[in-house]
């Protein structure tokens, strides 16, 4: 790297040298940051995976347009203006 240092004190002189090779070195650092390795990945529980499944359940169900009474039943979300139109709800064993 001397002929450079040289070249760049002939041209620059010594301070505008020095810019020029802390910029350089500057670069190498940030460029040796990328060079780490990356944090372990965290495991995933069991039971998220199921949580995860169940929403891609319900998620497909909705959907469709289709929402089963089970599902309603199990999370209560039925309106009390929607419990007299059942024409909404189909048997998930009849069809």
């Amino acid at each position: 790297m001397s002929p450079l240092i040289a070249l760049l004190i002939d041209e620059f002189n010594y301070f505008g040298t020095m810019l020029v090779i802390g910029a350089l070195l500057l670069n190498n650092a940030v460029g040796g940051a990328l060079y780490r390795t990356p944090p372990a990945r965290p495991q995933v529980c069991e039971d998220v995976l199921v949580a995860q499944e169940a929403a891609a359940e319900t998620e497909r169900e909705l959907s469709q347009n289709v929402i089963s009474a089970d599902y309603l039943a199990s999370t209560g979300n039925v309106q009390p203006a929607l419990r007299k139109q059942r024409h909404f709800l189909r048997d998930p064993a009849g069809g």
